[in-house]
């Protein structure tokens, strides 16, 4: 039984199925790439402010409490500020003369201290009249996390309702794939190939080709969000990050807002455009409330 297709060209369409296929798996998991961008973006943003609060620190708040420990000398080897130590080790807190190592890890242990209760207090600001490169990638990432929903559903639905016939197209497709495979294979087998060969020909050059690109190009597309459009997301739909925001950091929600002094003239566009549900938060029963 003679195949109208080469072995190479069998080779070349399993190839380009299972490409496919892992791109899709990678379209399928997309979302939590995005929600790691956006805790990744967010623990840089309170970092950045910690350290600016930490500034404004004096080296001499480590003995407010009268322990007994000599802050001049880390003055005068420039750690003016809790900022300045906060990132030396206690071995190099151990190099300034006069400080013991004792001393030093008790100092380290009270900078720790003092950093994580700054933590505590960071307020994270989303404002459009003050965008920072922080700021803007945080709702970069949001916006193409929002984005990203529909895309990855669409990815794994093509895989839930093809993968297994392709798998099976590609098994079938084995032997015609090998010159010597199709040598030894029997007529039945042989059939197979042929017939799974041009199932997965119609495959790609169908809707299921069609869908699987257009798929994979609003995946890329994800990438080039620009700050300019993500801003303009954000001024449309701010409801809609401060709720996904407290979503994603249920346990810290509280220690993070979204500073929108427009809301006030905007509200009567917002109730038009968001649904609240009864209750849900405070801020936005203000909004709703046009507080």
């Amino acid at each position: 039984m003679a195949k109208l297709f080469s072995s190479k060209e069998a080779k070349k369409l399993v190839e380009r199925h299972q490409k496919l296929l892992d791109r899709l798996e990678a379209g399928g998991r997309i979302t939590e790439n995005y929600v790691k961008v956006i805790q990744d973006a967010t623990n840089r943003l309170v970092a950045d402010e910690t350290l600016r609060v930490l500034k404004t620190v004096p080296i001499e708040e480590i003995n407010r409490d009268k322990r007994g420990i000599k802050t001049k000398p880390l003055r005068d080897c420039g750690y003016e500020t809790v900022a300045d130590i906060a990132a030396s080790s206690v071995y190099e807190i151990a190099l300034v003369r006069g400080i013991s190592e004792d001393t030093a890890y008790t100092i380290h242990r009270i900078v720790r201290d003092i950093v994580s209760s700054a933590q505590k207090t960071i307020k994270i600001r989303l404002n459009l009249d003050k965008k920072t490169p922080e700021s803007t990638r945080i709702v970069i990432a949001v916006v193409q996390y929002d984005r990203s929903v529909l895309i990855e559903k669409a990815c794994r639905s093509l895989i839930t309702a093809n993968d297994g016939m392709i798998s099976d197209a590609i098994d079938n497709l084995d032997c015609a794939a090998n010159g010597l495979k199709w040598l030894l294979s029997f007529g039945a087998g042989k059939q197979r190939a042929i017939e799974a060969y041009e199932q997965l020909k119609v495959l790609l050059e169908g809707e299921y080709g069609q869908n699987v690109q257009r798929a994979l190009t609003e995946v890329e597309e994800l990438e080039n969000v620009s700050d300019i459009q993500a801003w303009e997301e954000f001024e449309r739909y701010p409801v809609r990050f401060f709720i996904f925001w407290k979503a994603l950091f249920q346990a810290c929600w509280e220690t993070m807002i979204l500073y929108m002094g427009f809301l006030k003239t905007w509200c009567g566009k917002f109730r038009m455009n968001v649904s609240f549900r009864r209750g849900c938060c405070a801020s936005c029963a203000d909004i709703r409330n046009g507080a």
